[in-house]
């Protein structure tokens, strides 16, 4: 039966088990072929499970930015509402000053 030589890593007919891997670490090739699978299926069950999680996250962070790009698009909303307002009152402010400047220079132009 072949086997599989641990010490080269690779695996070795019975003549060359014989010959040159005598004193070498050795296994049965089914044994290790069975081991390897058994390893393979738990390590994609696991990076299944940890995709799983991954993509959990990522839809948690898009929900987030999602939510922050709406706060943003709200607060910039905000601000601007504000300082129209507030040009518009400057613009007010300015109008009644000329309207007084004007009736002064009226006034004391009677004089």
């Amino acid at each position: 039966a072949e086997r599989f030589c641990y010490s080269c890593s690779k695996q070795v007919c019975r003549e060359c088990m014989e010959n040159t891997h005598g004193d070498h670490h050795t296994e049965d090739m089914d044994i290790v072929r069975d081991s390897l699978d058994t390893a393979l299926r738990d390590a994609a069950k696991e990076i299944a499970e940890r995709m799983k999680t991954i993509e959990t996250d990522i839809g948690r962070i898009s929900v987030a930015r999602e939510s922050e790009a709406n706060d943003r698009r709200k607060l910039r909303r905000e601000v601007v509402t504000y300082y129209e307002g507030y040009v518009n009152n400057v613009n007010k402010h300015k109008t009644n000053l000329k309207k007084k400047i004007s009736m002064h220079h009226e006034n004391t132009g009677n004089i």
